[in-house]
């Protein structure tokens, strides 16, 4: 998420999607310019079909790594892309490895954890 204003903090999450988090206590959260509270705007991010949308596919490695993949790339927008035997997990999109600084408190960080 980049910075738009004092305090105001927006992102592209998908085509169509934009996040807007304002720095204030509490936190609040716009979704394309209409003000939700953040678990509202989770599920209809995570609810949302798109007709025809291909799915990436669940391939199986060595050492029981599971690991999804969609055009040859690792990718999963509905939870972690890599998920190993011992219970860590990696999220992707569009082979792009997505990590966040976990025991950040700023809010734009936490709206992004809420996604993942």
């Amino acid at each position: 998420m980049k910075s738009v204003g004092k305090d105001l903090y927006e992102g592209k999450i998908d085509d169509g999607w934009i996040l807007t988090a304002k720095d204030t206590d509490p936190p609040e959260y716009f979704l394309n310019g209409i003000r939700m509270n953040l678990e509202d705007i989770i599920t209809a991010y995570k609810s949302k079909k798109k007709p025809g949308k291909e799915e990436p596919k669940l391939k199986i490695l060595p050492d029981d790594i599971k690991e999804w993949r969609l055009n040859d790339k690792c990718h999963r927008e509905d939870g972690p892309a890599v998920e190993y035997p011992d219970g860590s997990k990696e999220w992707w999109l569009n082979n792009e490895e997505i990590t966040i600084d976990t025991e950040s408190n700023d809010p734009k960080v936490k709206a992004l954890q809420a996604l993942m």
